[in-house]
């Protein structure tokens, strides 16, 4: 029996998100991992990561991260084991999930292939969203959108756009969304799926992490 979107949002998943240092072909320097259960946040998984080259102007301007900050932790190759180990069979969600794969295929590609599955709030959102709402399908003016509260004091970040707090939302962007649509999509796997990070869009992004890994060379 296919299962709904309500039962996945009623589930277990993990909300991911991924910060950048804001250069070309992004590297991380910070990674939360939010798991949910039926319905409530439960823990979180957060890395620090150096990134082996500054972090812009720019990026530190979103997620308020500098070089200093992320001085003595590990380099990504490091921790990508302990991502894997923590997503391999899980149903997870990212917002704008591209950027976020792409970052993650950095430490390891074979990560991508391990979530069950892979939901995107953007696609979602782009869906619920009716023309002519005051909202933009971005993780801030979804949560005000949605009326999505204070986070939890036990998140290892709170600040806007740190990976803490956007994972955070990402998850209860989820859960909300889920239940708007539940009713408008029916438990059919196609259905679903279009809300879902796919085989082509894997292979795009595997394809894309080759490119720049020859580049390199």
């Amino acid at each position: 029996m296919s299962q709904s979107l309500e039962d996945y949002a009623r589930g277990s998943f993990l909300s991911l998100d991924i910060e950048g240092d804001g250069n070309k072909d992004q590297r991380p320097v910070e990674i939360s991992l939010c798991q949910f259960d039926g319905g409530l946040f439960t823990r979180e998984w957060h890395w620090l990561v150096d990134p082996g080259r500054a972090i812009s102007y720019f990026a530190t301007k979103k997620h308020g991260l500098r070089d200093g900050d992320v001085k003595g932790a590990r380099a990504f190759a490091e921790i990508s084991h302990e991502i894997a180990v923590a997503v391999e069979g899980r149903v997870c969600v990212a917002h704008d999930a591209i950027g976020d794969l792409l970052m993650l295929g950095e430490g390891d590609v074979r990560t991508l292939d391990l979530p069950s599955r892979i939901f995107c709030t953007y696609r979602m959102a782009k869906a619920a969203i009716a023309r002519g709402q005051p909202v933009s399908p971005g993780v801030v003016s979804l949560s005000e959108w949605l009326g999505i509260g204070e986070p939890p004091e036990t998140l290892q970040r709170r600040t806007v756009h740190s990976s803490s707090l956007d994972a955070w939302r990402t998850g209860q962007i989820f859960l909300a969304l889920a239940l708007q649509l539940a009713g408008n999509v029916p438990a059919d796997r196609q259905e679903i799926d279009r809300f879902c990070i796919g085989q082509k869009s894997l292979q795009s992004v595997k394809a894309k992490l080759a490119k720049r890994r020859s580049k390199a060379v």
